[in-house]
C-alpha cells in the first residue's frame, strides 16, 4: 500500500525500475543450461516435525540446485568422466544460503496450526504480554484484536483443541477465561531448525 501510495503520488522513479527489470532480463539471458550435482545431498534432513517431509525435501534440494544454477559462473565446471556430461557442484554455502531464505517456510511445514491461526496465536501472545495478562476473555481479545467473532471462535477452538491455551472458568452466557499454555513453542521450533542446520553444515564442511 505504502508502494501504491507512493506510486500515485508520483514518487516512484519509474525509470530506474525500469532499467532494474532490464538488468535483470540480462542476467537471465547470459545462464546457460548446467546440469547441477549436490555432493552434500546426502547430509541433509529436515526438522522431525515437518509434516511433509518428501515433498519438503525435495523443495530444499531443488532450491540449493537453483543457487548453484545461479551462480554458475562463480563454480569449477567438472565433466563426468563416464558420460561425458558438464556439470557444476552445490557448495556448502550454497545450502547454508537455502536454508536461510527457507527458514520460514521451514517453520510453516513444521507448524500444527495454520497461518491464520498461528498469526492470531502470535499477536494474542503479544497483547497478553504487552497488557501483564496471563488470562483472557474472548470478548477482549475481540475488541483488542479486531477480530471477526466467527473467525475468533475458529482459532480458540483450534488452539484449545491442541493444547494451545485451555479454559479456567466461566460459562457460555457470561463467557470464558482462556489461559495460555505454551507460549515459546514456535522460538523452540525456530532454535531447533537451526541447531539442526548448523549440524548439517559442520558435517558438509568436516566429512569423515
Amino acid at each position: 500500500m505504502d508502494y501504491q501510495k507512493q506510486l500515485s503520488a508520483g514518487l516512484i522513479d519509474r525509470q530506474a525500475e525500469s532499467k532494474v527489470k532490464e538488468q535483470l532480463k540480462n542476467v537471465q539471458r547470459i545462464l546457460h543450461p548446467i546440469a547441477v550435482r549436490n555432493p552434500y545431498a546426502t547430509y541433509m534432513q529436515l526438522p522431525h516435525e515437518v509434516f511433509k517431509p518428501r515433498r519438503t525435501m525435495m523443495l530444499i534440494l531443488l532450491f540449493t540446485e537453483t543457487i548453484t544454477y545461479y551462480h554458475q559462473y562463480q563454480r569449477i565446471l567438472h565433466i563426468d568422466k563416464v558420460t561425458g556430461e558438464q556439470y557444476i557442484e552445490s557448495t556448502v554455502e550454497d545450502i547454508e544460503t537455502a536454508f536461510n531464505l527457507l527458514e520460514t517456510t521451514l517453520l510453516k511445514k513444521s507448524d500444527e496450526l495454520n497461518d491464520a491461526c498461528r498469526t492470531f496465536f502470535e499477536r494474542l501472545k503479544a497483547w497478553l504480554k504487552q497488557n501483564n495478562q496471563e488470562s483472557f476473555y474472548s470478548r477482549d481479545i475481540r475488541a483488542a484484536l479486531r477480530v471477526a467473532p466467527s473467525s475468533l471462535q475458529r482459532y480458540l477452538y483450534d488452539l484449545e483443541r491442541m493444547g494451545y491455551v485451555a479454559i479456567g472458568k466461566g460459562n457460555r452466557y457470561k463467557g470464558f477465561e482462556y489461559k495460555v499454555q505454551v507460549w515459546d513453542d514456535m522460538q523452540g521450533m525456530q532454535q531447533r531448525t537451526r541447531d539442526m542446520v548448523n549440524t548439517i553444515l559442520k558435517v558438509a564442511r568436516n566429512p569423515k
